[in-house]
């Protein structure tokens, strides 16, 4: 008899939360239901649980894909054949890929909160402030050349492509940068330059 009570104690919080709706407050008297209709709260109840697994199961399988995408989209920014760096006010380094790391000669990670423009030749200073002003300025993406000077070794031509992650004007200023090696190219050009030279 008490575990019988105590069934239908543990039925009526449960309907009273789970069937009877948020704003409503009125109570059900679960013992003047009929045995057919405790039986029918009962399967309601079960079919209620089980959706709730199911819902769970399925956002367990979209938490594994959003983890499988994640670490997708980490491999491909950290191994791509290009470096990617994002800097944030007065040119500080937010974020770098390794890539660019390994063009630096700098460590995972030893790059963050440096100054950008740090690692720019003296001379072409210069060309990276009106790069960043223009691409602030517009929003749009803007290109240039210029010299980078490496921890380790001698400095190299790259080529950035920026934009801007908010649009024009925006307070954050951060920019998001690809660059590439192109010393082989810009040396191809000057041999050439010197050849044109050479015959007029």
């Amino acid at each position: 008899m008490q575990k019988k009570e105590q069934t239908l104690k543990e039925l009526r919080y449960l309907r009273e939360r789970a069937l009877i709706s948020p704003g409503s407050r009125d109570k059900v008297d679960l013992l003047g239901m009929t045995t057919s209709e405790v039986a029918t709260l009962v399967h309601d109840l079960e079919t209620h649980r089980v959706e709730l697994e199911l819902q769970n199961e399925e956002l367990r399988r979209y938490q594994e894909e959003l983890t499988t995408m994640r670490d997708q989209y980490a491999e491909l920014y950290n191994f791509a054949p290009v470096g990617y760096v994002t800097t944030g006010k007065k040119g500080i380094i937010i974020q770098a890929n390794l890539t660019f790391g390994e063009m630096l000669a700098f460590p995972p990670g030893g790059l963050v909160e440096e100054f950008f423009h740090s690692y720019i030749f003296k001379e072409d200073q210069d060309i990276y402030y009106k790069h960043r002003k223009q691409v602030l300025a517009t929003g749009k993406k803007q290109c240039c050349e210029l010299r980078l000077i490496p921890r380790k070794g001698e400095p190299f031509w790259a080529r950035i492509e920026s934009s801007t992650e908010d649009g024009p004007n925006s307070k954050e200023e951060r920019i998001r940068s690809t660059l590439s090696d192109i010393t082989e190219l810009h040396d191809y050009r000057n041999h050439l330059k010197q050849l044109v030279e050479e015959k007029t």
